[in-house]
């Protein structure tokens, strides 16, 4: 299999006049390694035993070649099959949570951009932006605010607005999506060169790959500055904020 240690071993070549033997190894006959425009005479290595490690699956062929003293010379060809490694896939439920906060002014905008698909499949989210609330008279109405999600490599973006549904309740907007990605059956077993190849091939599954670069969120104050003023000076041009972002991952764990 890929990643296992390969032992080709020419020890049973003796010289009927019990000279010293020279063994030579071409260890691909597809590969032309000095270039001298024939693929079946080359010098990759040297020694009665070779160790080598493949690290990718197929077909392989060479030969070894014992020489002895007087230059005579004996040449066989090998033929080696190596097959990929099976590894059994489960995929495992994680949720992952991010919390931001800050304070904004009337039209002031605040980006966070982070890449959160790093362990996994993302498959859904949910996203709260709550703003502080407003107490007295003088800083009434309201403040709202926006919420802007744009999954950069994809082209996706999706915008809510906040709005305070009771007057007792902080003005809140939220955004939640569900199935962004396909499932996978809970256990089974793939095949693959390594650990390495599995992983981006499922990680590249066609339908499967939404979300894996840079998320980007886009918090602006679009209607902070409402409130009544004193001797023409605004009590409360901006608001505070939080935003509260839930992710839930298939994460795939192998073995």
């Amino acid at each position: 299999r890929t990643g296992d240690i390969v032992t080709l071993d020419a020890s049973a070549s003796s010289d009927p006049e019990n000279g010293e033997l020279t063994t030579v190894w071409d260890l691909d006959w597809n590969v032309d390694s000095d270039n001298d425009g024939d693929a079946t005479n080359d010098n990759d290595a040297m020694g009665v035993i070779h160790r080598f490690t493949p690290y990718e699956s197929g077909n392989y062929s060479g030969s070894v070649t014992v020489t002895d003293e007087s230059e005579a010379s004996a040449t066989r060809m090998w033929n080696l099959t190596v097959l990929p490694r099976t590894y059994q896939v489960i995929w495992e439920v994680k949720t992952v949570t991010y919390d931001w906060d800050g304070y904004l002014e009337q039209g002031h905008i605040h980006t966070i951009t982070h890449m959160p698909s790093e362990e996994g499949r993302i498959m859904s989210f949910n996203a709260t932006l709550t703003l502080a609330m407003d107490i007295l008279p003088m800083m009434l109405p309201q403040d709202n605010f926006s919420l802007t999600v744009n999954v950069l490599d994809d082209g996706w973006t999706q915008t809510v607005r906040t709005e305070q549904g009771n007057v007792t309740h902080n003005a809140s907007a939220s955004m939640e999506y569900l199935n962004l990605n396909p499932s996978s059956e809970n256990a089974h077993n793939l095949t693959a060169d390594s650990l390495e190849e599995l992983i981006e091939m499922l990680n590249s599954q066609s339908g499967a790959g939404f979300g894996q670069g840079d998320w980007q969120w886009l918090i602006e104050a679009e209607d902070a500055d409402p409130d009544f003023p004193i001797d023409e000076v605004d009590p409360d041009g901006g608001n505070e904020w939080e935003l509260v972002v839930e992710f839930t991952f298939l994460v795939p764990r192998i073995s």
